[in-house]
């Protein structure tokens, strides 16, 4: 019964607004505001100096159907370098982003980086999840992937995901969307 309850409350909380732990679901599809939600001098961007930014491309350009229908947009990091860092946002310790993107690589230097980051004020951001794809991997294939990291932060945290990667002439590297799931959240879909 006293378990039942609290979780009974803690949903209620969650329900309501009141006690919310970090935001429960960000999604981000890159339909929108993509040159106002990410920079290139924020974070691992800002160290690397001037990079090649990643571009908005249409699914229709690229003869690739996309995994949603709502879904024409993706960005594509160029053959050289690119960097962009996301907007902030409100995560905790035990959620988990997720990326969807389709992959072809044609060269063993493309590639694609994620990388979760925890503000630190007064001080250096701390990566709190990585992962990465590239053809060299044993699981790599042709087609789409979803990437997902375990957050390893404490508590709750405001940060952002950095994005670094490069596609060769001929390589496609479409990223489609990212997803941040809280704990709470992540027993349901809001993909």
């Amino acid at each position: 019964m006293g378990n039942n309850f609290i979780l009974l409350f803690i949903l209620f909380l969650n329900a309501t607004g009141f006690g919310v732990f970090g935001e429960d679901c960000v999604t981000f599809d890159f339909e929108d505001d993509f040159d106002n939600s990410f920079s290139h001098e924020i974070g691992v961007c800002s160290s690397l100096g001037p990079s090649a930014l990643w571009r908005v491309g249409n699914y229709s350009e690229v003869g690739i159907e996309s995994p949603d229908p709502l879904s024409a947009s993706f960005i594509s990091p160029s053959n050289t370098l690119s960097c962009v860092t996301s907007f902030t946002f409100t995560m905790s310790d035990k959620g988990m982003l997720e990326v969807n993107l389709y992959m072809e690589a044609y060269a063993l230097t493309d590639q694609i980086v994620v990388i979760v980051n925890q503000i630190v004020p007064g001080g250096n951001d701390a990566a709190i999840g990585t992962t990465f794809m590239m053809p060299l991997l044993p699981n790599y294939y042709h087609g789409w992937h979803t990437l997902t990291i375990s957050l390893n932060g404490f508590g709750n945290i405001d940060g952002y995901i950095s994005l670094t990667g490069a596609a060769a002439e001929g390589s496609l590297i479409l990223l489609d969307s990212f997803r941040y799931v809280s704990l709470i959240q992540s027993k349901f879909s809001n993909w």
